[in-house]
């Protein structure tokens, strides 16, 4: 996916994005269980999300009865944060994924009297 394109997605992929942006990394029971939404659909949402990049799997929790359920979390493809902290002696600069990867960190004195 191009930076400049904007995916269209379904209103529970938007959901699922816009809930795992807030919560944090869930699993796809739970995030079904808080969306109010079928297995079906959930499932779709999420492979929706992951097909772009703006969801991926973040390991794997087991529950004391049934099946091991994957967590899923905010993508490397969902965006990226910079942040830049201009002070008296320097100026820092880092940049990261919205799956929190630090892609960047770029430092730079400023000289004496440069201000």
């Amino acid at each position: 996916m191009a930076p400049s394109e904007i995916p269209s997605l379904t209103e529970s992929a938007r959901a699922v994005l816009r809930l795992l942006a807030s919560q944090g990394p869930v699993t796809r029971p739970k995030l079904g269980s808080m969306l109010e939404l079928s297995k079906p659909t959930m499932s779709a949402a999420v492979s929706e999300l992951s097909a772009l990049g703006l969801v991926s799997s973040r390991g794997t929790e087991r529950g004391a009865i049934g099946r091991t359920a994957t967590i899923y979390g905010i993508g490397p493809g969902a965006g990226y944060v910079i942040g830049i902290d201009v002070g008296a002696a320097q100026v820092r600069a880092v940049a990261y994924s919205m799956d929190a990867q630090p892609l960047a960190t770029v430092e730079e004195s400023i000289p004496d009297g440069a201000t």
